[in-house]
């Protein structure tokens, strides 16, 4: 079991195929993480985009955290959506992506291109 003491900053690496398939991989055990109450029950995941520029694609995918099938529900409840592309155009949001196969669910953040806003008050 990991126990989680600071904040996880997962880079974007967009040549670390691994990395960006699974992100954090802990697959072995029904209950991957416990948490330290300081953080609220959150699993506190950001990406560190330091050095990447911004995505030139409308729609990409980054993974956070691969967990057995098991653990998927528990760890739902943990994460909360990054937002790393701030200021960009873009807005995220976490989705799931199973894999049946090997009993996996993978937590990605999909970033989509919405454009800048203008709000006049």
């Amino acid at each position: 079991m990991k126990r989680i003491l600071a904040t996880a900053a997962l880079a974007v690496d967009p040549a670390n195929a691994d990395l960006t398939a699974y992100g954090i991989r802990n697959t072995t055990v029904d209950t991957p993480f416990t948490l330290d109450a300081s953080f609220g029950g959150k699993l506190p995941l950001t990406l560190d985009t330091a050095d990447v520029p911004s995505p030139e694609a409308r729609i990409f995918t980054n993974a956070l955290v691969t967990v057995n099938t098991t653990a998927a529900a528990t760890v739902r409840d943990m994460i909360e959506n990054p937002s790393p592309w701030r200021g960009t155009g873009y807005v995220s949001r976490v989705i799931e992506v199973p894999d049946a196969t090997v009993g996996t669910v993978t937590f990605a953040l999909e970033s989509r291109f919405k454009g800048t806003c203008l709000l006049i008050r």
